[in-house]
């Protein structure tokens, strides 16, 4: 499969100093990817992508490893959806990863799955009080409407769950999925149901 090299018109010897970001523009289903997210995805964060490769993972030369990762997942999870900032998107993915490789893969950090998933609960708890904001119970009454509207059973059903105080173990009975699956997936809806109804949260 080709390979996209960054910088664009990277040389052997005219940039010997610099570290080459390669990254195959096919997915594993066969699509190739939407070269805007190499050219405003990854090349103005190329430094940082570098950045967090040796500092992350001691190894300055993994940094095609996760961005590569980062992009094709975004790109499986987006599409050509680039949003307004491609590259924070492409960065921030690729940083996660390198955390995951760091100790061992993402399922080796089981104990950081529950504090993630108890972190997503007390933030949405935080954000959405209820009892004392209406303004935001009717941004959170919009979000879900929404979530519902586009077909997402499970992210507009986990709602009352959070706010009712279930234990993480109630929403893997419920939905039979991981924690971390379950809070990517939320956030993820929310995201698409907000931007889809013009909502602020």
């Amino acid at each position: 499969m080709p390979v996209i090299t960054i910088p664009f018109d990277y040389d052997e010897k005219l940039h010997s100093s610099v570290v080459p970001i390669c990254i195959s523009d096919t997915d594993l289903e066969g699509n190739v990817i939407h070269p805007d997210w190499f050219e405003f995805g990854v090349a103005p964060v190329a430094d940082n992508l570098r950045r967090v490769a040796h500092r992350v993972l001691n190894d300055v030369w993994r940094v095609s490893e996760i961005t590569e990762r980062a992009v094709h997942s975004i790109w499986r999870n987006r599409g050509s959806n680039l949003g307004t900032e491609p590259g924070i998107i492409v960065y921030k993915r690729a940083k996660w990863y390198a955390e995951d490789l760091r100790v061992g893969g993402r399922r080796a950090r089981s104990g950081t799955e529950v504090e993630l998933f108890s972190e997503t609960v007390d933030r949405l708890k935080d954000q959405f009080d209820l009892v004392s904001e209406a303004e935001n119970r009717d941004t959170l009454d919009k979000l879900v409407a929404q979530a519902s509207e586009l077909g997402m059973a499970d992210a507009a059903a986990m709602v009352p769950m959070m706010l009712r105080g279930c234990s993480a173990e109630e929403y893997v009975q419920r939905f039979g999925k991981r924690r971390n699956t379950l809070t990517q997936m939320f956030f993820r809806n929310m995201r698409k149901a907000a931007e889809t109804g013009l909502i602020s949260w």
